[in-house]
């Protein structure tokens, strides 16, 4: 019974359980699904603005990867929708993908960064902080770099900007690298990172982990 935005449009939702360890985030754990998850938007409305908006970052996440329509009308949407539309699009990746091998890794949008944000800061970073940060980070280097094919940053930007949430980063590229390297993304020699080619649709791709310094550079600095 998912009581805040975060829960209810994200974690409630594919049935992994796990762990922090001072290493990284989530990494024992293992796939359980629940029964049945029963979600009573009033409850939203006790949360703390930072709690609330932090849900909302994992909804920022899913408009980017999925449903560019959403993204761009979210002031117009009611909390029960975003929560519907939020909830369908992560459903129907993890029951393409239940256990995180292929197309579900697009849910990770911003969460390489993201991850290594809240180790660096002792989760002193709230998760959905940290993820709107990763996410900026990725899109500004995949624009500078030439991976998307039309612009993501200034629509991202600003809808995370009327959220109340942060793009910007304190912490080095070579900080930023280290932690994300011991993120369970990384397979031997590469990492996923989910691309965004436009507003409302990612792709995977596959770094060198020799390139992922570089990489967090060029979006880190803006």
């Amino acid at each position: 019974m998912p009581t805040t935005v975060l829960a209810a449009v994200d974690s409630s939702v594919g049935g992994k359980t796990g762990v922090d360890l001072p290493e990284g985030k989530n990494l024992v754990g293992a796939f359980h699904q629940p029964l049945a998850v029963f979600c009573d938007t009033g409850t939203f409305a006790t949360l703390p603005k930072a709690v609330y908006a932090d849900g909302m970052a994992e909804v920022v996440k899913h408009g980017m990867i999925a449903d560019k329509d959403m993204l761009l009308n979210l002031g117009g949407l009611s909390i029960s929708e975003i929560c519907r539309r939020n909830i369908a699009i992560k459903a129907g990746i993890v029951e393409q993908d239940e256990f995180d091998t292929g197309i579900r890794m697009l849910l990770n949008f911003g969460h390489t960064v993201g991850h290594a944000i809240e180790v660096l800061s002792d989760y002193r970073v709230s998760h959905g902080s940290a993820v709107a940060i990763g996410m900026s980070v990725i899109t500004r280097a995949s624009e500078k770099s030439g991976l998307t094919e039309s612009p993501c940053l200034g629509e991202l930007t600003k809808t995370l900007e009327s959220l109340a949430l942060p793009v910007s980063c304190e912490y080095s590229a070579k900080e930023l690298a280290d932690a994300a390297l011991r993120d369970k993304k990384r397979s031997g020699g590469t990492i996923t990172l989910v691309i965004p080619k436009r507003v409302g649709h990612a792709e995977l791709q596959e770094f060198p982990v020799s390139h992922l310094e570089k990489f967090i550079e060029i979006g880190v600095n803006a």
